[in-house]
């Protein structure tokens, strides 16, 4: 796991990225996400990962005490395999949301996770004791899964500011499964919006 507190990555590496809706197909620039209010966004390793889905999960259990602050939740993956299963079985939609996940086609996401690199682990990530023990995690919960689409490129969770504030605080997914310190994301929140 890795938390960038003091370092956030650049707010260049994703601000003119273009996004396609997945329920609407309607295409955007990433900055019309967070022009109002700050944004959670995770940034999805795989849709069909059960590891994937307790995160998401985990996220959308927050997302009321996110609205009360003012503060959006979105989620971006490069891919749409088993995307509408992760939408509406884990993650759910805002109140008014039409769209909750977004295609990143550009990984413009999985850079600013990796600090300005796309980070991938192969085959040898599904040994660590790390991702096993995360995997047990996710079963607990009932999180399941399958086994389709990439799963190499590891994601993270950002928060960004409102307008041009750029990106206040970050999580990087090391082994499959990592999830974001949720008490740390809140309070980086409550700080993004003056209430901390």
């Amino acid at each position: 796991m890795a938390e960038f507190g003091a370092s956030p990555p650049p707010l260049s590496l994703i601000k003119d990225a273009p996004l396609l809706g997945f329920t609407t197909k309607r295409q955007l620039k990433a900055a019309d996400l967070w022009r109002d209010q700050p944004c959670v966004f995770m940034v999805v390793r795989r849709p069909g990962c059960n590891l994937c889905r307790a995160q998401a999960k985990a996220l959308a259990d927050i997302r009321t005490q996110l609205t009360e602050l003012g503060v959006g939740l979105a989620a971006v993956s490069h891919q749409d395999n088993s995307a509408e299963d992760f939408v509406n079985l884990y993650f759910g939609k805002s109140e008014g949301q039409q769209d909750s996940l977004y295609i990143d086609q550009t990984k413009a996401f999985y850079k600013a996770v990796g600090r300005g690199t796309l980070r991938t682990k192969g085959l040898l990530g599904m040994l660590s004791s790390k991702m096993w023990s995360n995997n047990s995690e996710a079963n607990a919960i009932g999180a399941t899964g399958n086994f389709s689409g990439d799963y190499s490129h590891l994601g993270g969770v950002l928060l960004v500011g409102k307008g041009e504030e750029g990106v206040l605080w970050s999580f990087q997914e090391v082994d499959f499964g990592d999830k974001a310190p949720l008490p740390s994301l809140l309070k980086a929140c409550r700080q993004s919006v003056g209430k901390e």
